[in-house]
């Protein structure tokens, strides 16, 4: 990213931008959608599942928002907030 920004290499930009933003919905219902997506992969009602699939198939939410923030795609960091914020770390304050 950071490369195609020096260079202004628009394209390879715009394409990155869409690949981040398909991996963090960047509205309400998009993010429904996407859940509703995992739900034929997942039992969303079984946390411990949930979350194992998670942290192997989800990109980092803390990386993605340095990424975000870094590089000016400003859109994805609602929903790598949210899911810092649910991570399975989090637990430990229980």
């Amino acid at each position: 990213m950071s490369l195609a920004t020096k260079y202004q290499v628009n394209s390879v930009r715009q394409r990155i931008i869409q690949h981040l933003e398909n991996d963090w919905p960047t509205s309400l219902m998009e993010w429904c959608a996407f859940r509703a997506s995992l739900a034929g992969r997942v039992d969303l009602h079984n946390t411990m599942e949930y979350w194992d699939y998670a942290e192997v198939h989800f990109p980092e939410p803390a990386s993605a928002i340095r990424l975000a923030m870094e590089s000016g795609v400003k859109s994805i960091l609602p929903a790598a907030f949210y899911r810092l914020a649910i991570s399975k770390s989090d637990t430990s304050w229980d």
